[in-house]
């Protein structure tokens, strides 16, 4: 959302019709060392960077936050394997059971 590339539409749109958006703290490292990297490699200029980095610190007052635990960080990586689904292209699809307010 910060940068242009092929998902940045799809993830604006997720991001905007939320019901609720939740993130842990290491939303902002995670995010912040994106953007160091793509400046790194030239796909963004310095200027953008700086620019980028402060359009990141108005997103990141939206989420909800929380704390991360064993437990939150081990249990995203076992839900496709709890569903027994495995979605092959995030944000398009969804396994049969899926609500309309989960997203993949």
């Amino acid at each position: 959302m910060l940068i242009e590339g092929s998902g940045t539409d799809a993830a604006g749109t997720i991001w905007d019709q939320a019901e609720r958006v939740v993130s842990t703290r290491l939303a902002r490292v995670e995010a912040r060392a994106a953007l160091a990297q793509a400046a790194r490699i030239g796909r963004i200029s310095a200027r953008q960077l700086e620019s980028s980095k402060h359009e990141l610190d108005g997103l990141l007052i939206q989420p909800d936050l929380v704390e991360l635990t064993t437990t939150s960080f081990a249990e995203p990586a076992t839900l496709p394997k709890r569903l027994r689904y495995a979605p092959t292209t995030p944000f398009t699809s969804q396994p049969p059971n899926a609500s309309s307010t989960t997203i993949w």
